[in-house]
């Protein structure tokens, strides 16, 4: 059986980071502000890096802007090895716009 890793997240689109062929297959990576409002707590907003690839990428690329509000589905990736850290982003499998 394989676990679940499964993302929905909401936001606005904070930064386009880069639009490049890997492979062949392009790919579009963004940034996605997530707000969060709470009575205690006021307003707190996540960054979260997004990651497009083929055909996503290039609507992605050419259709999105700062500021857009969009819905991203999709999972969690883990780079281990790329970086020094453990940096966490997430794949999109969709994006509405």
């Amino acid at each position: 059986m394989n676990d679940l890793n499964s993302v929905l997240i909401e936001g606005t689109v904070f930064q386009k980071l880069g639009f490049h062929s890997v492979g062949g297959v392009a790919e579009c990576d963004l940034v996605l502000a997530c707000k969060r409002y709470s009575e205690s707590d006021g307003e707190d907003t996540l960054l979260f890096e997004i990651r497009t690839y083929g055909g996503l990428a290039e609507r992605c690329h050419k259709d999105l802007e700062e500021g857009r509000g969009i819905r991203v589905a999709g999972r969690l990736e883990q780079e281990l090895f790329k970086n020094p850290w453990s940096k966490i982003c997430i794949v999109a499998e969709r994006v509405e716009f």
